[in-house]
């Protein structure tokens, strides 16, 4: 499966992997359109702030999931980021 992710710098990272990895909700059923909002579990690294005020989050994806070029760290958004109380 190939996923699109959205860096906060607008580069968007292409990653590939086994549908079960990025689809723990069964999000990914017959007669889904796409594109599809996935949720993957994540550590944050780190936090900042850019001159304009946009807040992102450094993140490492679990199940050691990268990026083609081998990268396994992301800059996204803040917004992008959700909280999951266990």
């Amino acid at each position: 499966m190939e996923v699109r992710l959205n860096e906060s710098n607008g580069a968007a990272i292409t990653i590939i992997d086994k549908v079960p990895v990025f689809d723990s909700h069964n999000s990914l059923r017959p007669g889904v359109e796409f594109p599809v909002e996935l949720e993957v579990p994540c550590d944050i690294l780190g936090r900042s702030v850019d001159e304009q005020g946009r807040r992102s989050v450094l993140v490492r994806l679990h199940f050691d999931i990268e990026a083609q070029d081998g990268r396994q760290d992301f800059r996204v958004d803040e917004s992008n980021i959700m909280s999951r109380e266990p």
